[in-house]
């Protein structure tokens, strides 16, 4: 599996918690929220011993739960928060290039902070023909989140970019999705899963 060279590479010893890292980028993220029920419902969304591209990944909480071989998560974020991250601005159209699929990309905690996201739906289909992604109903802007969208609005969008919605979860007040690429479905192998789940 090939990996894009990072955007830019910011030196930071990778033992030192992201929250001191970057203190001031957002501190609704760091007001002791913890993410770690949510890594744990998308983990169980997730095939074991598959392969995972976790997109807007910060402190990696999902891979803690995932059962995957060594080398098939690959995280990207905006930030280098370890060595082995992507550095990426989905926001400015940067985004890293493959030459296979992963069995799923995730966007946990990163929809809110994307202005166009049928636009970012419209792009993951490249990378896997599953896809997990959660979405916090605000009803106000917060800190850096861009929109105030309700959860029909999302999945309308969802449906829109080829999107097949699968599952439902909640996290306190997060929504949890599983979806596949409508523009899969004939792929037995993806309806077999998805039953057997």
């Amino acid at each position: 599996m090939e990996k894009m060279k990072p955007i830019y590479i910011r030196t930071i010893n990778i033992q030192t918690p992201f929250k001191k890292v970057f203190p001031k980028m957002d501190n609704f993220l760091f007001s002791g929220c913890d993410w770690t029920d949510r890594a744990k419902v998308c983990a169980s969304y997730i095939t074991p011993k598959t392969s995972v591209l976790d997109l807007g990944s910060g402190e990696q909480p999902l891979k803690r739960f995932i059962d995957i071989k060594k080398g098939h998560y690959q995280p990207v974020d905006k930030f280098p928060v370890t060595e082995d991250t992507i550095v990426c601005n989905f926001n400015k159209g940067d985004f890293p290039q493959f030459t296979k699929k992963f069995g799923y990309v995730t966007c946990l905690g990163l929809i809110e902070y994307i202005p166009n996201k049928k636009w970012l739906f419209d792009q993951l289909h490249q990378y896997s023909d599953r896809l997990v992604v959660t979405f916090m109903k605000t009803k106000k802007q917060v800190n850096t989140w861009v929109e105030d969208l309700k959860h029909w609005e999302v999945e309308k969008m969802l449906d829109e970019s080829g999107w097949e919605i699968r599952r439902t979860s909640h996290v306190s007040c997060e929504r949890i999705y599983l979806c596949v690429s409508s523009k899969n479905l004939k792929n037995n192998s993806i309806k077999d899963e998805e039953q057997n789940n």
